[in-house]
C-alpha cells in the first residue's frame, strides 16, 4: 500500500510539472515581449509606429501606455518569476508535495491572468487611437502572432 502512495505522488508531481510546462508555453509571446530589454522594446515600437504609419500624437500616447503597462506589469512579473522558482525547488525536493505544487500552479496561473488582463487592458487603450486602416493593420499583426512566425499553432486560448 505504501508503494501504491509513493507512485500516486510521483505520478502527480510529474503531471503537475508537464502542467507547468505546458502553462509556461501557453503565453511566450506575452512574456516573451514584456520581459523585452529596453533598446529591444524600443525598436519594437519603432517598428510597429512605422507598420502603422502612427502620427507624433499617436506615439506619445503609445509610449505613455506602454510605460503604464510596464509598471503595473513588472511586480507581477517578478511575482511570477519567484512562483516559478518556488515550484521548481518544490519539484526538486527529494519528496515533492503534490498537493503544494498544485495550489502554487494555481496561483501562478492567476498571476499570469492578471498579466494577460493587463495586456488586453493595453491593447484597448491602444486601439482607441487608431485609425480604422491603422486597426486593421493591428489586427492582421495579432493574427500573425497567434499562428507563430511559420503559421503553425499559436497561443492557445485559455
Amino acid at each position: 500500500m505504501r508503494t501504491k502512495k509513493i507512485l500516486a505522488s510521483v505520478f502527480c508531481a510529474a503531471a503537475l510539472l508537464a502542467a507547468a510546462l505546458v502553462l509556461h508555453a501557453q503565453e511566450p509571446g506575452f512574456h516573451h515581449h514584456m520581459a523585452m530589454s529596453g533598446d529591444m522594446m524600443a525598436r519594437h515600437e519603432e517598428f510597429l509606429a512605422k507598420a502603422l504609419n502612427l502620427t507624433a500624437d499617436q506615439k506619445a500616447t503609445a509610449q505613455k501606455l506602454h510605460a503604464e503597462l510596464a509598471a503595473k506589469a513588472k511586480p507581477l512579473m517578478d511575482q511570477q518569476s519567484q512562483q516559478w522558482e518556488q515550484i521548481h525547488t518544490l519539484l526538486a525536493s527529494d519528496n515533492p508535495d503534490a498537493t503544494e505544487i498544485g495550489q502554487r500552479m494555481i496561483a501562478l496561473h492567476a498571476t499570469g491572468q492578471q498579466l494577460k488582463a493587463l495586456h488586453e487592458e493595453f491593447m484597448t487603450r491602444f486601439s482607441t487611437v487608431l485609425n480604422a486602416d491603422q486597426l486593421e493593420k493591428l489586427k492582421q499583426f495579432q493574427a500573425m502572432h497567434e499562428h507563430g512566425p511559420f503559421g503553425g499553432a499559436g497561443e492557445p486560448e485559455n
